[in-house]
């Protein structure tokens, strides 16, 4: 959640310390914690339901592929989802959150170190701007030796 709390309404004190945490005063405020409590309700839920429409099972996937927001929340949605880190690939350290471009750069990224190659199935979710989601069960199609 992206607070402007000088965006044309009224500034009030709740705008200024939202949900009682204390924060620097700026015209711009990331609610982190706010965000992270979102991810984690939110996300578990739409990957049980991609599973579900696919008439997949955990067993079935090979990789779940998530938007490179921070290390912190994928390593907790990770845990609280109980998969393998080798089927949660988090490639933050040489590129950082790119935002959207995140799902292409880690699939390149796994195409080139060969940990995803043709017929593997794949669990992709994007999520982000305006508390946005979505998913879709994917299996990679390109023979990674190309």
């Amino acid at each position: 959640m992206l607070l402007v709390n000088k965006g044309g309404a009224r500034l009030t004190e709740d705008a200024l310390q939202p949900r009682g945490r204390k924060r620097w005063p700026s015209c711009l405020y990331m609610d982190g914690p706010g965000i992270l409590g979102f991810s984690m309700e939110a996300l578990p839920k739409l990957i049980e339901q991609v599973l579900r429409e696919a008439e997949l099972e955990d067993d079935d996937i090979d990789l779940y592929l998530m938007h490179q927001a921070t290390k912190k929340l994928l390593t907790q949605l990770r845990e609280h989802l109980s998969v393998d880190e080798k089927r949660f690939p988090i490639e933050l350290e040489h590129v950082g959150n790119t935002v959207s471009c995140t799902l292409p750069i880690l699939i390149d990224q796994l195409r080139n170190d060969g940990r995803l190659s043709c017929g593997k199935k794949s669990i992709l979710v994007g999520f982000g701007v305006g508390l946005s989601w979505a998913g879709c069960a994917w299996t990679e199609s390109v023979d990674s030796k190309r």
